[in-house]
Order: C-alpha cells, then structure tokens, then sequence
C-alpha cells in the first residue's frame, strides 16, 4: 500500500483536532488507505475529500461510482467509525464478509474494534465496496 493521501486540507484538519491523539492518528491511517484503494482501482476514479456533518467525508467525482464514505467517532465509546448511506445494502454486504472483523450499529456504519487498527485487508475491501457501489449495482 503506497502512501498517496495528500495532505490534509484545514477544514478536515480542524473537524478531527476535536479527537484524541489517538484516534486521529488512527483515522490518518484509514485517510491514507481510502486514498490508496482508489488509485488502486480505475473505476473509483477521483475521490474528492470535504466535510458533511462536519466529519471527513470523501466521494467519487468522475466517475460517480460510489457512494460516500465519512469518517468519524462513535458516539458510543469515541472508536473511530465508518458511516454509510443508510439506503443502501452496503453495510449487510460488509456484514456477510466480515461478521467479526467489525463492529455494526444498524444499516450505517462499521465500527472498528479497536481505537488503533484493523484487519487491513478487510478495510481495504471495505472502502473499495463503498467507492464502487454505484458501478457495481448497474453491473448487476
């Protein structure tokens, strides 16, 4: 996994300083490997990083292949979580996959079970689901 992220731009930089130390450096790492999976994959195509809800967020621009992926902490305990869009059938798929890998709360978001890593191949294939979501759907 090469190191592609740019830097990060304020308004991300802002919204995560609100975060432990840990978990930011956590969610640095998660930055870097969403970032890594789209140059890995030709169909994720560009991915544009902004803040919705005031939480990192990053999308497909061209193509719109995927769904939007945000970043943030649970609510819960403060572990760093990856939020889906409820209206798709994203989370069940990462469910089937990986039952143990992560932690689930409802049809949003992935969990992860420790505040400082994860199963990296799961995480990978996790974002790639996610940022090739549209694209896979009209394949099927």
């Amino acid at each position: 996994m090469t190191n592609t992220a740019p830097a990060i731009p304020d308004p991300i930089s802002e919204a995560i300083n609100r975060w432990d130390t840990e978990t930011r450096t956590h969610f640095k790492e998660v930055r870097k490997r969403i970032f890594a999976v789209a140059d890995q994959h030709a169909q994720i195509g560009s991915i544009e990083e902004t803040l919705k809800w005031g939480e990192p967020s990053y999308l497909t621009v061209r193509p719109k292949s995927g769904s939007t992926l945000r970043v943030s902490t649970n609510r819960e305990d403060g572990r760093l979580t990856l939020f889906v869009n409820c209206q798709t059938d994203l989370i069940d798929q990462i469910k089937t996959r990986y039952p143990d890998a992560f932690d689930y709360h409802g049809k949003r978001s992935v969990v992860f079970k420790s505040t400082s890593g994860s199963d990296a191949d799961a995480l990978d294939h996790v974002i790639a689901l996610v940022l090739t979501y549209h694209s896979r759907k009209r394949v099927t």
